[in-house]
């Protein structure tokens, strides 16, 4: 008898069976092929959202998700209310279409990353009101400029009034008559800041270079200054010296303070901005307010001796 169907031979009253090695189940070819669609339904990926206006959040999803599906799930949790409204980016890009976002969640997947970092920009539900005949108009609310981009200028005023103070050490001007900046200098480096979308005004990397640049010249001048009005003091007997010299030698202490004051200011800013140096460029900066610390232990009281002894 030559038949290549299964055959089942049964042990006693256990009613187990086996199946002749090369032949196919079609029941048992079934149950796999649900029990891997179930399998694959239930892992979870998750995807870290940043958001232009810093409403960041993580966002859990089905392995196998679509773009639609996530594009639906982040409509609900930001309050958007038209799909085109969205803009999903990934390492600087633009997600377009399913078969780049399926490539991407592929790739994150095999790297076994945590977490799947995109950005998000959106226009979010506009207010609404009614006119003279009684339909209703929509009323444009203006975009928010993100955060970083904000903070990023204001790191260029800081600096701009840091130079400010130099210039007037130099010229043995008083504190009250040098310039005060208040608005950005003509020039700072920011490529997207007139984007037509405010979204995606956001810095670069690049941007920061000059940013870093421009205030390096700052603390040598500073730390020049610093130098010299310290070995003024050291070396001059102040009351011996004419009421004008002694003057100078107050508004170069008082600017040199209100210039450490700014870089202070601008300390703190630097301190907050990330830089995904694992993205693609363009690398497009980041803002957050309490950056988390790194995990190092303390310093022994030995540890710190030494580093002491070596500076």
């Amino acid at each position: 008898m030559n038949e290549k169907h299964k055959t089942n031979i049964s042990y006693g009253s256990l009613g187990r069976k086996t199946t002749i090695p090369g032949d196919d189940d079609p029941e048992e070819s079934s149950e796999s092929s649900a029990l891997s669609k179930r399998i694959k339904l239930d892992r979870k990926i998750t995807f870290a959202v940043k958001t232009s206006n810093e409403q960041n959040q993580d966002v859990e999803m089905a392995e196998n998700c679509t773009l639609r599906d996530l594009k639906l799930k982040l409509k609900e949790c930001f309050n958007i209310r038209y799909l085109e409204h969205m803009r999903i980016i990934h390492s600087g890009r633009v997600i377009i279409s399913e078969e780049q976002f399926q490539r991407i969640k592929t790739a994150e997947i095999a790297a076994k990353s945590p977490k799947i970092n995109i950005g998000l920009s959106f226009r979010s539900n506009q207010l609404h009101a009614q006119d003279n005949n009684g339909s209703n108009t929509q009323i444009p609310q203006p975009t928010p400029e993100p955060t970083v981009a904000r903070k990023f200028k204001f790191a260029w005023v800081l600096i701009a009034n840091c130079l400010a103070c130099l210039h007037s050490i130099k010229e043995k001007e008083s504190p009250q008559d040098r310039p005060r900046i208040n608005h950005p200098p003509a020039y700072m480096v920011f490529r997207d800041k007139d984007q037509e979308d405010v979204a995606n005004r956001i810095p670069r990397a690049t941007d920061l270079v000059h940013l870093l640049r421009k205030s390096s010249g700052v603390y040598n001048g500073l730390a020049d200054e610093m130098r010299i009005n310290s070995e003024y003091i050291k070396t001059t007997d102040l009351n011996e010296q004419s009421e004008e010299d002694r003057n100078i030698v107050k508004y170069r202490t008082q600017l040199i303070f209100d210039c450490s004051r700014y870089l202070s200011a601008f300390n703190q800013i630097l301190s907050c901005i990330i830089i995904p140096v694992r993205d693609e460029p363009p690398r497009r900066l980041s803002w957050r307010p309490n950056p988390v610390a790194r995990n190092r232990p303390a310093p022994t009281p030995q540890q710190t001796q030494q580093n002491l002894s070596q500076s």
